[in-house]
């Protein structure tokens, strides 16, 4: 199984990933990432994040028993975790080519009707980028790894979740386990609400 789709972006057809939410009219999720964008390499492939840092993620959320995966893919597994994802921007992109103020205007009102449609209780971002451009007026906002319930109006209650990238900015081994063991925790407690 492979995620690609193909949209039509302003008269461009391009290759991307699918969101992969689950398709019941109650349906609910336990968490919902939210990467930036597809790299072209990932959607060669036709699977999220297979990248270094992406798997980096996966195989944290792996370790901490947050995804418990059924096939090479994590992504495959993500809705037998009850778990959704998806990206702010679906335009592929190579690393750091950063998408603009614009588009992550425009990615913020689909992020914001996936969480009131499936209400996940953490909305896990991927890249600190991400969340620091989808509240780009949010004045002393204090985005930390791990949550960031100073910003929970922001995403109608979900709990916002930066993920802490090993070998990115100040993270630690300490900062990892710490946010990543408060994540699996979280979720534990809160699986057969």
């Amino acid at each position: 199984m492979n995620h690609r789709i193909t949209i039509i972006k302003d008269g461009q057809s391009y290759e991307t990933f699918e969101d992969i939410l689950p398709k019941g009219e109650n349906s609910k999720l336990d968490m919902l990432i939210v990467g930036k964008t597809p790299t072209p390499d990932s959607v060669k492939v036709g699977h999220y994040f297979q990248g270094r840092n992406g798997k980096s993620m996966w195989n944290k959320l792996e370790e901490y028993g947050i995804i418990t995966k059924k096939t090479i893919y994590h992504d495959d597994s993500l809705l037998d975790n009850n778990i959704g994802i998806t990206d702010i921007v679906k335009v592929p992109r190579s690393t750091g080519n950063e998408p603009s103020l614009f588009e992550y205007l425009e990615g913020k009102e689909h992020i914001i009707q996936i969480i009131n449609r499936y209400k996940p209780k953490v909305v896990f971002f991927v890249y600190k980028p991400v969340i620091e451009n989808l509240l780009p007026f949010t004045i002393n906002a204090n985005i930390v790894y791990g949550f960031n319930d100073n910003l929970m109006t922001n995403f109608n209650g979900c709990r916002p979740f930066l993920f802490p990238m090993p070998g990115t900015g100040k993270v630690t081994k300490e900062i990892i386990h710490k946010t990543m063991t408060e994540l699996k925790v979280f979720l534990t407690s809160t699986r057969n609400d």
